[in-house]
């Protein structure tokens, strides 16, 4: 699972109890080997919810960036996901939208 997606799932419910804006928090892998932030934002909306953030994460001098937005229905259900990957090989990209009861990459 991808560590966003658990962030989301365990952070959840602090931002909808206190009705934050946005979570950020830090993190540090080993004696700080790898270190970074996320942030993320969660939206209520007429057909369900919005959630956006952003990940920087740095291993030595190298950055590794993630942007990414996925809308959900008002059971919580993935509608849409879109991420994007900035790193010293360059940019990559990846689409997800729901067709009938699975999730299928938009090429």
């Amino acid at each position: 699972m991808r560590p966003s997606i658990v962030a989301i799932a365990v952070l959840l419910p602090a931002v909808l109890a206190f009705g934050q804006d946005s979570v950020r928090f830090r993190s540090r892998v080993g004696a700080g080997t790898v270190a970074g932030t996320e942030e993320f934002t969660i939206t209520s909306t007429a057909s369900g919810h919005q959630v956006a953030g952003s990940i920087a994460m740095k291993r030595g001098g190298a950055d590794l960036n993630f942007k990414f937005r996925q809308s959900l229905t008002a059971d919580w259900s993935t509608e849409t996901y879109s991420m994007e990957m900035t790193g010293a090989m360059g940019v990559a990209a990846v689409t997800a939208e729901r067709r009938g009861d699975m999730l299928a990459f938009v090429v």
